[in-house]
């Protein structure tokens, strides 16, 4: 059984119901336009970590994975990233000699994680890319345009052997502290471990130049809150995340206050839940109150806060 799978095939079309007619035989099925017409799934340890992630260019995904894999495996230690089309869902793949980590993620204002860092087989992406780019050209049969010519390219240069051996690891992990701020009623504070940075191989010694890459800030940790004296740990959450989420909720917040408006939002964090409501939309006080549901543990409710100082709580932490 491999550590990772990647399947490009084409999406089912459901069968005729409602009373509609079926299609005469030698006729192709009906889609709507722009309706994606294959599906990626990527199997991680045999668990399907994108759930039939619909996207209708299958195809270029595939060949930006197989770049990426042909790239990396003349690298002993490297990362690269695919993007998919269909939505701002990222792959990312990072060598560490023999061994492969994964990363399923989706980018924007409000980014999702599946799978983070999962360690895989790197000969087993090898060989998964192969497969499925020979599935995929042989549906394609004669009909092939240009990103079936450059799969058949990329497939050349994967050729069938074992990648190159390398030696390495993932480097070692740091350990750092967010402090909370005492000196005010409300702040966050978290401990998370971070790798070391590290030169890729091949890389230059001087700074590179700079580029979007969202799964450096990716890393899990504990989030706490300090609130009036008392200490709530909230459980394990990416605190890039939390943050961003975070800022969300209270720049929603001060606009409701602003216009005079009731507010209430629920901000999911860890096995926690953190609800915020105005309790005096338009007031100039602007009291607000903090619920903290905790898995396990009572509903602890903090009246009489100053949305303002629950807003510099979230932007210190944030920075």
């Amino acid at each position: 059984m491999r550590s990772f799978e990647i399947i490009v095939e084409p999406k089912p079309v459901p069968s005729s119901t409602h009373g509609e007619p079926e299609p005469t035989s030698g006729a192709r099925p009906r889609r709507r336009r722009g309706e994606p017409t294959e599906m990626v799934d990527v199997l991680i340890h045999d668990a399907n970590v994108t759930a039939h992630l619909p996207e209708r260019h299958a195809a270029c995904v595939l060949r930006d994975m197989a770049a990426a894999v042909l790239d990396l495996s003349a690298r002993g230690s490297h990362k690269r990233i695919v993007r998919f089309y269909e939505d701002a869902w990222e792959l990312c793949i990072e060598r560490f000699g023999e061994t492969a980590t994964l990363s399923v993620y989706r980018a924007g204002a409000d980014p999702s994680v599946l799978v983070y860092d999962r360690p895989v087989a790197f000969r087993d992406v090898r060989a998964s890319v192969r497969e499925a780019i020979d599935a995929r050209l042989g549906r394609a049969g004669a009909e092939r345009g240009a990103v079936e010519r450059e799969l058949i390219e990329l497939r050349r240069g994967l050729g069938e052997g074992e990648p190159e051996a390398f030696a390495g690891a993932p480097p070692a992990k740091t350990l750092v502290s967010i402090e909370p701020d005492r000196d005010g009623p409300i702040s966050f504070a978290s401990e998370f471990s971070i790798r070391a940075a590290h030169q890729p191989d091949g890389a230059p010694s001087a700074p590179s130049v700079e580029h979007a890459d969202l799964h450096a800030l990716l890393f899990r940790g504990k989030i706490r809150a300090e609130i009036r004296g008392r200490s709530l740990e909230l459980g394990d959450e990416f605190p890039f995340v939390f943050a961003g989420r975070a800022v969300d909720l209270v720049r929603r917040a001060l606009e409701a206050w602003e216009r005079g408006q009731p507010f209430v939002a629920k901000l999911p964090v860890g096995t926690s839940e953190i609800s915020l409501r105005l309790a005096s939309a338009g007031s100039d006080d602007g009291r607000a109150a903090l619920i903290v549901r905790r898995e396990g543990f009572p509903t602890v409710t903090f009246p009489e806060l100053g949305i303002c100082d629950v807003g510099e709580s979230v932007l210190s932490f944030a920075r």
